[in-house]
C-alpha cells in the first residue's frame, strides 16, 4: 500500500523538493533515492574537484602527509644550507593551494549539504501536511509528534549518515598512503580499530533497543501529560492539584528509570571508543619502528607524515562508527514517517455533489436510502434501515436517548461514519457545522469567525449581534482582535460556543448542522578553547585567540537571534498540526482542506527561512574556521621556509600535525558554547515563566481546622469585591460588593447569563482569585485556609469532565492514586451501588468492573458526566463535607440524564448545602432559593423578578 496524493498536492510538494520530479506515489525507498540524487553534486564537488594539488592522484586531504614530508625535508635541507629558492617557492605555492582549496571545497560541500537538508525537511513536512487532512483525528494527532521528534532527528542525523560513504573513501585512500611508507604493516593500524569496533558493535545493538524503549516511554509520558494538562484548572478545582503533581512526577520517575539502561550502556561504550582513539598511533609507531619502515630509527620526516595518515584514518573511522550508530535510529525515524504516510485514509462513503432528478425537483440536500450505519471504525451497525430527506430551507430536529445513534447519523452526513448498507447522498460540498465542544484556533475572534470566507463588515456585525457577542467584545481587550487562545482557552465556555455558532452563521452554507451547540449558553446569549601546536607559533596565539573571540561574539549573538526565530516558527508549525488534528471534522465539514493545506504550506515556507538561515550561519562558522586554519597553515610553512633557523624538522612536523585538529577543536569548543547558551536560554525562559506567569494563591492554614470541617454548611459572603488582575486599578471587578448568607442545608441556585459572575463567585470561594471582603464557611474565613486544604474539603462538580487514563476505581477515588493502599471490598460495593443508581454500571460489568480502563469502557459524554457525579458522591461520603459546589454540571447533558442526576444528588447528598451554578431554568427546579447575578452584582428583588420573567418567556419560546 502506498500513500497517494492528487496532482495539486504533488505540485505543492515539488516546490519544496526543488527540481526533483515526484511520481504519483512515494515510499521511504524513494526518499533515500531522492536523498542521494540531491546530494550527488555535493559529493562530486567535494571528491572530484578536490585533487587540484596531486602527484599520485589522491585526494587533497590524503595528500597532507606528502605536504608535511616535503616541508620537513626542506627545513632539514635549509639547516644544512642545501635549500634552493625554487623548491621553497614551489612548496609555498603548493601549501597555499592545498590549504585554500581544502577550505573552499569544505565550504562548498557544507553548502550543498545544507540545501539538501532543507529540501528534505520541507518535502517530508509537506507530505505530512497533505496526509493529515485525510486521516481520522486520533491518527492525525500523530503528525505533531512526528514533526517534533522524527523530522527534527532526521535533519540532524541524515547528513551524518551520508558521511558513511565518505568515511569509506577516506579510509581507503588513507590506508593506501600509509602503506607507501609502512607496507603491509599499515594493516596493523586496524587491530585496535577493529577490536574497538567489534566491542562497540555488541554494545550498540542493545543500546539501540534501550533508546527505542526510552523513546517509547517519553512518548507515553508526553501523551498522558498532554491529556491531563488541559484539565489542569478543573483538576485544581476538585482539590486534586497535588494528586496531579504526584502522577506527573511518577511518569517522569518511571521514564528516568527506563533511561538508566541507555545511560549505563552509553558510559560502557566510551571504553572501546577511547581504545580506538588512543591506541592506533602507538600501534602504528611501534609497527613502523620495529618493522622495515623506520629501519630501527625515528626521524621527523617519517614520523609526522605517518601520524598525519593515522589521524586521517582515525577521524574517518571514528566518524563512521558514530554515524553507523545513528543509522538504525535514522532508518527507524524514516519508517515511522512512512508508516504514517501509509495509514489508511478516511473513506467518505457518501455520494457528494450528486443529486438525481427527484432531488433536484424537491431540492433535497441530504437523502438517506435504507442506510445501515455504524460509528467510525466499527463494522456493527448501530442503526439500520434509515430513510429520510432534508429539504433545502427546512429545519429538522434529531432527538434520542444517549447512545441511541444521534451523533452517528450526524457523522454520517459529515462522512465520518461507516456506511454498511444503503446510500447517503449529500448535495452541498460545504456544510456549516458546530458541535457542543467548539473548535477554535489560537487566533483572533474575528479570524475564528470569518476563517476562509470573504470579509464582510456588515455581515460580521449582524452575526456578532445575533450571537450576543457584541456586548462581550465591548469589554474584551482588543474586541474582535482579542486572541481566543489554544482551543479558545481565553474565553468562557459560553463565549467559545457562541464564537463557534457565529462562524457557522457567517459561512452561510446551504446546509448547517448544529450538534447541541447551545448547551453551554444561557438563553440571553445561546551551551574553553583547546589548542596545540609548535612552540615558535606562541607569538601568533594572541591574534588567533582574538580572532576566535571576535568570531565567537558575533556568531553567538546572531545565531541566538535566528535560533529564537526558528523556534518560534517551528512552534507555529507544531501548533498548526495540533489544531488541524483537533479540527479534522470541522475542516472536512466546511470543505476547508485546500485552504488548510495552503496555510500549512505557507507556515512551512516561513519556517524554512530561519531553518536554512541557521544552517547557513553555522556553515559560515565552519568556513571562517577553515580559512583561519588555512591562514595558520600557510603562515607555518612560510615562517619555517622563509626565516632561516626559525624552526627544526620536529617542531614544524608537530605544528602541521596540530593544524589537523585545530579546526575541529575550535569548532567543537564553539559548538559546546552554543549548546551551553541554548541550555542557558531554556533555563532563563523557565525562570521567566516562573516569575511572570500568574501563580495560584499560596497561603498557609492559619488555624487547625476541625477534622470534619465543614460539618454544617453555612456560607456567608460579606462585601466581596473580586478582580482577576488585582494589581490593575482600572480592571473591572468580576464581583461587585456581593453580600449573601446561605443557611446550612439549603439548596441555592446561582444564575445569570454568560459573564454575569457565576463562575467568579465559585472561584472566589475556592481561592482562585483575589478578593476584598470576607467569605466564611461554618464561621471560618476561607482565606485562613490553604487553597489545597480548602479545595480538598469541599465537594465540587465541574462542567469540564475530569478524566484520568487509568481504571474506573482510580477515577472515582483519585486521592488514592499512587497511595498503595489495599482495596476495601466494602468500599467497592458502595461504589458499585452509586454507579448502579446512575445507570452506568452495566457497561462496566462486561469489561472488568471497577478495574476496567477508562478509555476502554466506551462511555458517552453524558455517561462520563454521570461518572463525575459518582466521584463527587464518593468524596462526600469519605470526607463528610457538607458543602457541595455544582458548576453547571447538568448543562451539557440531556434532560433525562439531568433528571437522573438531580434524583441521585437528592438521595445521596441529603443535609448538604448545595450551590447550583446554572443558566437553564430546568436546572433550578430542585432549589430552595435562586440568586441572580448581572455584571458581577446581585440583582435586587425587582430586577431579579424582571430578568426571571424574561428568562421564563424565552424558555416558553
Amino acid at each position: 500500500m502506498h500513500a497517494s496524493l492528487d496532482g495539486a498536492s504533488w505540485a505543492a510538494t515539488a516546490s519544496f523538493l526543488g527540481s526533483i520530479v515526484l511520481p504519483e506515489k512515494i515510499t521511504v525507498n524513494f526518499v533515500f533515492s531522492a536523498s542521494f540524487v540531491v546530494l550527488l553534486p555535493a559529493i562530486l564537488c567535494y571528491y572530484v574537484t578536490q585533487p587540484l594539488y596531486a602527484r599520485e592522484g589522491a585526494l587533497l586531504r590524503n595528500k597532507l602527509p606528502l605536504l608535511v614530508r616535503h616541508v620537513i625535508e626542506l627545513v632539514e635541507q635549509q639547516s644544512n644550507g642545501l635549500t634552493h629558492k625554487q623548491d621553497v617557492r614551489e612548496a609555498l605555492r603548493n601549501a597555499f593551494l592545498w590549504f585554500l582549496a581544502l577550505a573552499v571545497f569544505r565550504t562548498a560541500y557544507e553548502h550543498f549539504l545544507n540545501r539538501y537538508v532543507t529540501r528534505l525537511r520541507g518535502g517530508i513536512i509537506a507530505l505530512i501536511i497533505h496526509k493529515c487532512h485525510s486521516l481520522k483525528e486520533a491518527n492525525a494527532k500523530r503528525s505533531a509528534i512526528i514533526i517534533r521528534d522524527d523530522v527534527a532527528f532526521i535533519t540532524i542525523s541524515t547528513p551524518k549518515c551520508l558521511q558513511i560513504v565518505i568515511g569509506f573513501i577516506e579510509i581507503g585512500f588513507g590506508t593506501y598512503m600509509l602503506s607507501q611508507c609502512m607496507g603491509v604493516f599499515a594493516l596493523s593500524l586496524f587491530l585496535p580499530l577493529s577490536a574497538s569496533t567489534v566491542v562497540a558493535w555488541f554494545i550498540w545493538r542493545p543500546l539501540v533497543n534501550q533508546v527505542h524503549k526510552w523513546n517509547e516511554e517519553i512518548a507515553a509520558r508526553v501523551e498522558k501529560s498532554a491529556h491531563l494538562l488541559p484539565q489542569l484548572n478543573s483538576i485544581k478545582i476538585l482539590g486534586l492539584g497535588s494528586t496531579l503533581a504526584r502522577l506527573l512526577q511518577a511518569l517522569r520517575d518511571h521514564e528516568i528509570k527506563v533511561s538508566m539502561g541507555y545511560r549505563y550502556l552509553q558510559a560502557v561504550c566510551y571504553g572501546p571508543l577511547l581504545v580506538g582513539d588512543l591506541m592506533p598511533p602507538v600501534v602504528a609507531i611501534a609497527a613502523a619502528l620495529f618493522g622495515a619502515a623506520f629501519q630501527g630509527r625515528m626521524s621527523a620526516k617519517e614520523v609526522f607524515p605517518l601520524l598525519t595518515n593515522v589521524f586521517i584514518i582515525q577521524r574517518a573511522s571514528g566518524g563512521f562508527l558514530e554515524t553507523y550508530a545513528k543509522k538504525t535510529s535514522t532508518l527507524a525515524a524514516f519508517h515511522r514517517i512512512q508508516d504514517f504516510l501509509l495509514l489508511e485514509e478516511e473513506k467518505d462513503s457518501r455520494f457528494k455533489g450528486e443529486s438525481n432528478t427527484q432531488d433536484q425537483q424537491e431540492t433535497n440536500l441530504v437523502r438517506f436510502n435504507s442506510v445501515d450505519i455504524a460509528p467510525s471504525g466499527s463494522k456493527k451497525p448501530l442503526i439500520k434501515s434509515v430513510d429520510f430527506k432534508l429539504a433545502a430551507g427546512s429545519i429538522s430536529f434529531l432527538f434520542g436517548l444517549p447512545t441511541s445513534g444521534k451523533s452517528t447519523i450526524i457523522n454520517g452526513i459529515l462522512g465520518q461514519s461507516e456506511t454498511l448498507g444503503g446510500s447517503i447522498h449529500v448535495y452541498p460540498d460545504r456544510i456549516g457545522y458546530c458541535d457542543e465542544t467548539a473548535w477554535l484556533r489560537d487566533v483572533s475572534i474575528r479570524e475564528n469567525i470569518v476563517c476562509t470566507s470573504e470579509f464582510d463588515r456588515d455581515r460580521l456585525d449582524m452575526v456578532l449581534q445575533a450571537c450576543f457577542l457584541d456586548e462581550d467584545l465591548a469589554w474584551l481587550p482588543g474586541g474582535e482582535e482579542y486572541i481566543a487562545g489554544v482551543n479558545g482557552c481565553r474565553l468562557t465556555s459560553g463565549q467559545r460556543q457562541r464564537v463557534g455558532i457565529a462562524r457557522t452563521a457567517y459561512a452561510g452554507y446551504p446546509l448547517t448542522i448544529l450538534d447541541n451547540p447551545f448547551s453551554a449558553l444561557d438563553h440571553n446569549t445561546a551551551i574553553g578553547i583547546i589548542l596545540s601546536g609548535a612552540s615558535y607559533l606562541f607569538s601568533a596565539w594572541p591574534i588567533v585567540l582574538a580572532a576566535i573571540f571576535y568570531i565567537h561574539q558575533h556568531y553567538i549573538s546572531t545565531l541566538g537571534k535566528v535560533r529564537r526565530l526558528d523556534d518560534q516558527q517551528s512552534a507555529l508549525l507544531q501548533k498548526y498540526f495540533q489544531e488541524t488534528a483537533a479540527g479534522s471534522v470541522h475542516i472536512a465539514a466546511f470543505d476547508w482542506h485546500k485552504e488548510s493545506i495552503s496555510r500549512g504550506l505557507m507556515l512551512l515556507k516561513e519556517s524554512q527561512l530561519p531553518f536554512y538561515t541557521r544552517l547557513t550561519i553555522q556553515q559560515w562558522l565552519t568556513m571562517v574556521l577553515n580559512f583561519l586554519c588555512a591562514g595558520l597553515g600557510i603562515s607555518v610553512v612560510g615562517l619555517a621556509l622563509l626565516i632561516k633557523q626559525s624552526s627544526n624538522a620536529s617542531i614544524i612536523g608537530l605544528a602541521l600535525l596540530s593544524l589537523n585538529t585545530l579546526s575541529i577543536a575550535v569548532h567543537n569548543t564553539l559548538s559546546a558554547r552554543i549548546m551551553f547558551e541554548t541550555a542557558s536560554s531554556v533555563l532563563a525562559r523557565l525562570s521567566l515563566f516562573e516569575r511572570e506567569t500568574p501563580q495560584d494563591i499560596h497561603r498557609p492554614t492559619l488555624n487547625d481546622l476541625p477534622s470534619h470541617w465543614p460539618s454544617e454548611g453555612r456560607i456567608e459572603f460579606a462585601n466581596v469585591v473580586a478582580k482577576y488582575t488585582p494589581t490593575d486599578p482600572e480592571a473591572t471587578p468580576a464581583l461587585h460588593d456581593v453580600s449573601l448568607t446561605i443557611s446550612a442545608g439549603q439548596r441555592v441556585g446561582i444564575t445569570g447569563r454568560g459573564g454575569s459572575g457565576k463562575s467568579s463567585l465559585l472561584l472566589a470561594i475556592l481561592g482562585f482569585i483575589h478578593y476584598d471582603g470576607r467569605i466564611e464557611i461554618d464561621g471560618i474565613d476561607v482565606q485562613s485556609v490553604s487553597c489545597e486544604d480548602l479545595r480538598s474539603r469541599l465537594v465540587t462538580i465541574t462542567q469540564e469532565q475530569v478524566q484520568f487514563d487509568t481504571t474506573i476505581r482510580a477515577n472515582l477515588l483519585p486521592f488514592d492514586m499512587h497511595s498503595n493502599l489495599p482495596v476495601q471490598e466494602d468500599e467497592d460495593d458502595k461504589l458499585k451501588q452509586i454507579l448502579k443508581s446512575l445507570h452506568i454500571w452495566v457497561p462496566l460489568a462486561e469489561k472488568g468492573g471497577l478495574d476496567a480502563m477508562m478509555n476502554e469502557v466506551g462511555y458517552s459524554k453524558d455517561e462520563k458526566q454521570l461518572l463525575c457525579i459518582a466521584r463527587a458522591i464518593a468524596k462526600q461520603r469519605r470526607t463528610g463535607s457538607k458543602v457541595v459546589l455544582v458548576d453547571e454540571a447538568t448543562t451539557t447533558v440531556k434532560p433525562a440524564i439531568a433528571k437522573i442526576i438531580h434524583g441521585v444528588m437528592k438521595d445521596y447528598l441529603t443535609g448538604c448545602t448545595i450551590l447550583y451554578l446554572a443558566h437553564r431554568a430546568a436546572d433550578l427546579d430542585n432549589v430552595d432559593n435562586v440568586v441572580r447575578l448581572r455584571h458581577g452584582a446581585l440583582l435586587d428583588e425587582e430586577d431579579s423578578r424582571f430578568e426571571s420573567e424574561s428568562s421564563g418567556d424565552e424558555d416558553e419560546e
